[in-house]
């Protein structure tokens, strides 16, 4: 069943979501686990990448205490490697911008079986206890949503999960580590000769844009 979901933009309960969400990505307790899920956006941004420049990646996996992530894939030079390597911290935010679109023409439906497909590919090149059970879970979830959920109850999902891509992108970078040889910047650097710092900007610079009109799509400003 498709749900229209036009009528909830801009309501209170939107602002409330948001809100929900910014304390769970940003309070300690529960930012490893609900970040987890924007590791998962991360690293299959760099799935994605990898498969289609022909990079035959092999798994990925989430960090249970840390809440980071790493992708086992050729990373060989190329005119593609920027690409993966650049995939990882921008599909979170732009995934959130997308996803803000889609609520407001009404496709919440449509939104979560793309995130059920999603998840899906990400189980399949998952790796780990933790790491499998946490996309298992988070499809479950948005499939048992999308089969039985009421057009309300899809809509706060839909809704929910745009808020946190938009809002744990931009928290994804707070822990952007300059200095960490392994980092997506390190390895952007080295294969670019462009600083790091610049990479680190573009990443906030594109998570940030993406939250004000993200945001501004939602609370229908």
């Amino acid at each position: 069943m498709t749900c229209d979901t036009s009528r909830v933009v801009g309501d209170p309960f939107v602002l409330v979501i948001g809100v929900v969400v910014l304390a769970l990505v940003a309070v300690p307790v529960t930012s490893t686990w609900v970040g987890s899920l924007v590791t998962v956006a991360h690293e299959g941004g760099h799935l994605v990448v990898a498969v289609l420049s022909g990079r035959n990646p092999q798994h990925f996996l989430v960090n249970e205490r840390k809440g980071g992530g790493s992708t086992t894939a050729v990373l060989k030079w190329g005119v593609t490697l920027p690409l993966v390597l650049a995939a990882g911290y921008l599909t979170p935010p732009l995934a959130g911008l997308a996803g803000a679109a889609l609520v407001v023409a009404g496709k919440s439906w449509s939104l979560l079986w793309v995130a059920i497909i999603l998840l899906l590919g990400a189980w399949a090149k998952s790796q780990g206890l933790f790491t499998g059970l946490i996309v298992l879970l988070a499809g479950a979830g948005v499939g048992y949503v999308a089969v039985e959920g009421s057009p309300q109850v899809q809509s706060v999902l839909a809704v929910a999960l745009v808020w946190l891509m938009l809002l744990g992108g931009v928290r994804s970078l707070v822990n952007l580590g300059l200095g960490a040889d392994k980092s997506d910047t390190a390895q952007l650097s080295a294969a670019t000769w462009i600083p790091r710092v610049v990479w680190a900007a573009l990443f906030w610079v594109v998570a940030l844009v993406c939250l004000w009109f993200g945001a501004r799509l939602l609370v229908g400003v």
